[in-house]
């Protein structure tokens, strides 16, 4: 289907949860052996995620996606019948077995220009589900939340400096003053002349913008300070 994407990632790793935003624990620590010592054993986890990616409109962003988190137990027995490290009978509901989440959103642009960039706003939905090793009795069987979110976002183009240029700074003072004072520039010069267009951007009473764009065969970038 046109305009319509598919995206997902798995994650599959033997002592790498520290990976998954620090949802599970890379390693346990045993009880000591017959011989005193202690030994490391590695926690097996993984995530995955699938998800829709539509283009409505030009302006219009729609997208929606499943995400998963898994964690498996790895408990050991103490000398007095204890159990210790992660996912035993009684331990805490922090240890994690599982951890779902459905999210759908929109992303609407409301200005775009490519060589400055683009202003948007970006609303969320999201239901998350948690399910713990262990449960006391009486206690909740999980953890369910929900929750909506929106940002307005502004990203600004970023135009490469030319490949194979030797690049040189130098920071001078323009002579010519102005109502604040005078104003400095950052000048990244090319010393091969690759004749290409780099954006100016300045500083001017604490204001940054755009203010064209540099001679095809001498590119820089001017920064006010």
């Amino acid at each position: 289907m046109r305009n319509l994407s598919f995206v997902g990632n798995a994650y599959l790793s033997d002592g790498g949860g520290g990976y998954i935003f620090s949802e599970a624990p890379d390693f346990v620590v045993n009880p000591p052996n017959r011989a005193g010592a202690y030994t490391i054993s590695q926690v097996k986890s993984g995530s995955y995620l699938v998800g829709l990616e539509l283009k409505a409109t030009p302006q219009t962003a729609l997208f929606g996606y499943y995400s998963g988190i898994g964690i498996e137990r790895n408990a050991a027995q103490q000398a007095n019948g204890s159990s210790v490290d992660y996912g035993y009978m009684g331990s805490p509901n922090t240890q994690n077995k599982a951890i779902n989440e459905l999210t759908f959103g929109a992303v609407q642009t409301l200005w775009k220009e490519p060589a400055h960039g683009a202003l948007q706003i970006i609303a969320q939905a999201s239901y998350a589900d948690r399910e713990p090793w262990y449960v006391a009795p009486g206690a909740p069987r999980g953890l369910t939340s929900g929750c909506f979110s929106w940002t307005c976002a502004m990203f600004f183009h970023e135009s490469p400096l030319p490949t194979g240029a030797d690049w040189r700074t130098d920071l001078r003072r323009k002579p010519k003053k102005t109502a604040g004072g005078s104003r400095r520039f950052l000048k990244l010069r090319n010393e091969q002349g690759s004749g290409q267009n780099v954006p100016k951007i300045q500083e001017n009473h604490g204001r940054v913008g755009l203010v064209g764009s540099a001679r095809r065969d001498e590119p820089w970038l001017a920064i006010g300070v």
